[in-house]
């Protein structure tokens, strides 16, 4: 057993030395320096895993990928027509992405973030036809959100428009649904926090006629029905929950969409109903005390009439 893993290892090793040897030729027989750069680059991406973890490994981790980092720009530097050299700019913005890290000083931290921008955005400009434009717009997209929330220098008006911007390109080269579904949910929380509602709405209801079912599909619903409750259009927000209770949906789902409907029907005065909805997640509810809150309310405002 024992020489059968050694000859597996031995085999393995053997590979990635003929890989690095083929993309060494390759690169030597184009004169194109991108692919010794790129490789080199790539195995301290591969050595740099430990990146997250603290101590000393971590720290050299984090200088192998900002090493990385470096070496893919000088691709973008003395080798632009090289067919690798959207790949090296695209592997430079996630390495600068991988250094916005919490044991990367905080000013450090805006720098890295800066570069990894940069190089998305070079990316899009100087190699539009590249099949790595659509994730660089998403990695660009991910920035935008990230700084929205992050403080400091960055605005977060400007921050989502960024992100809207991207993402409404995006969306409209994406054909599977379900990346198109992830992508018009980020557009639907930008434009929400923008005060965006209609567009927002807009969104959300693309993701629910892509039919899709699964994460986004239920959160498309919960936000729409709490749109709708919460400008007092409660039978919208009833008419959306109960669509979405007629799908499958996760169990966290289920019980929200359910204690949902049950204050939307108590608006309604319907009372019966909203009694009927709470009974289907009683046995099951985490927090016994808004369960209880809502039968009592049921009962007082059935009394009073409302």
């Amino acid at each position: 057993m024992r020489k059968l893993v050694l000859i597996g290892a031995a085999a393995a090793v053997a590979l990635v030395v003929l890989i690095g040897g083929v993309i060494v030729l390759i690169g030597l027989l184009t004169n194109d320096p991108a692919y010794e750069l790129i490789r080199r680059a790539d195995e301290l991406s591969i050595s740099s895993d430990t990146a997250g973890e603290t101590g000393e490994e971590g720290a050299s981790a984090l200088e192998g990928i900002e090493e990385a980092a470096d070496l893919y720009g000088q691709v973008a530097l003395i080798a632009p027509e090289s067919p690798r050299a959207p790949e090296a700019l695209f592997k430079m913005g996630q390495a600068y992405y991988m250094l916005i890290s919490p044991r990367v000083p905080e000013q450090e931290r805006g720098e890295k973030r800066r570069m990894a921008e940069d190089a998305f955005l070079q990316l899009i400009e100087r190699y539009p036809d590249s099949s790595l434009v659509p994730a660089a717009r998403k990695q660009l997209g991910e920035i935008y959100m990230a700084g929205a929330t992050a403080g400091g220098v960055w605005d977060p008006a400007e921050q989502y428009e960024k992100a809207v911007e991207q993402y409404e390109i995006l969306v409209g080269q994406t054909e599977d649904a379900v990346e198109r579904q992830e992508i018009s949910f980020n557009l639907a929380i930008c434009c929400e926090r923008l005060g965006k509602y209609d567009m927002a709405i807009r969104h959300l209801t693309d993701i629910i006629n892509l039919g899709a079912e699964g994460m986004h599909f239920e959160s498309a619903h919960l936000m729409l029905a709490r749109y709708f409750s919460e400008a007092g259009r409660h039978d919208r927000a009833v008419e959306q929950l109960e669509q979405l209770l007629g799908h499958e949906v996760s169990d966290p789902t289920y019980q929200d969409a359910h204690i949902r409907l049950v204050s939307s029907l108590l608006q309604l005065e319907r009372f019966e109903d909203a009694e009927a909805a709470l009974g289907k997640v009683e046995e099951s509810a985490t927090n016994k005390d808004l369960i209880e809150d809502y039968k009592d309310r049921i009962r007082r405002w059935s009394r009073e009439g409302g």
